[in-house]
């Protein structure tokens, strides 16, 4: 993936020889992720007998898509083995069947493979599946197993894994945000949920109090407005643009004798928010 400086753009003739060093880091990381989908796919095909029918092994993104619906405390479950594993440092190990040996051999996701180049990547009493690509030599250096998030996806379940590092670095930027909402909540992370269920119920008292205030106050601006012909505009002021207040407004500029009326009010972002309207009764007068 790096070239060295210098070098970018250069083409090479064959027979030129050149010095290759693999980018040992990005290869471990990768092998890390695809141990950890192995062992999460195991569990997943052992438990309830569904296939993963698509994986993504990205830079950034592992992903996972199984033939079958997975509830949360499933995948719960299901991490939480994996983990356990991951603790227990099981071999992983790979082997090249002969085709006498593939015969009574099975594995998951079993299809048609030429049978010179089938290998075999175990783990024991966990996975056993066909497989090209590097993995680690032991569960355990997969560190940390992490599902990020899952969804409904076509008729199955999609899922989010990271692993190692990638696992260790969510961590770490999960629990700086929740230390950081806890210290501005002044409360423990236990209660942290708690308590933003409290300030959002606190938070929607204060908007319905000040929105019962507003129409009032916007009730005595209405009665006090003179009656000049049959249409009346009105412009509010910014932060009163809810889209109830405006249709209030109207309606009580149409009950005081307007044909037709006209609210505004300017966003805060820009550009205006506005209810026009005229009694059912005397629409054609417009």
């Amino acid at each position: 993936k790096k070239i060295a400086p210098g070098h970018e753009g250069q083409v090479f003739q064959a027979g030129t020889e050149v010095f290759a060093k693999l980018d040992f880091e990005d290869r471990y990381d990768k092998m890390q992720q695809h141990t950890g989908e192995h062992i999460f796919s195991g569990l997943v095909n052992h438990r309830y007998g569904y296939h993963n029918v698509g994986f993504h092994l990205g830079d950034d993104e592992v992903t996972m898509d199984f033939d079958g619906r997975l509830e949360e405390e499933e995948i719960r479950e299901l991490e939480e083995t994996a983990n356990r594993i991951i603790r227990q440092n099981l071999p992983v190990t790979a082997s090249f069947p002969s085709a006498e040996e593939q015969e009574q051999l099975t594995w998951r996701s079993k299809k048609e493979i030429d049978s010179e180049s089938l290998r075999r990547v175990t783990i024991p009493g966990v996975d056993v599946c066909a497989c090209c690509a590097p993995h680690v030599k032991r569960t355990g250096e997969v560190n940390l197993l992490k599902v990020e998030s899952f969804h409904n996806y076509k008729k199955g379940t999609r899922i989010f894994l990271c692993c190692g590092e990638r696992a260790y670095h969510l961590f770490q930027k999960e629990h700086r945000m929740v230390r950081a909402l806890a210290q501005e909540c002044t409360t423990s992370y236990e209660n942290l949920p708690d308590r933003f269920h409290q300030m959002q119920q606190e938070i929607l008292q204060w908007k319905l109090r000040a929105s019962g205030q507003m129409e009032e106050l916007l009730s005595y601006r209405i009665q006090e407005l003179p009656k000049r012909g049959d249409s009346l505009v009105l412009f509010l002021k910014e932060g009163e643009e809810e889209g109830s207040l405006l249709r209030k407004a109207a309606n009580q500029l149409m009950q005081k004798g307007a044909v037709l009326c006209a609210v505004f009010s300017r966003k805060a972002e820009g550009g205006f928010s506005f209810v026009i309207g005229s009694p059912q009764n005397r629409a054609n007068e417009c």
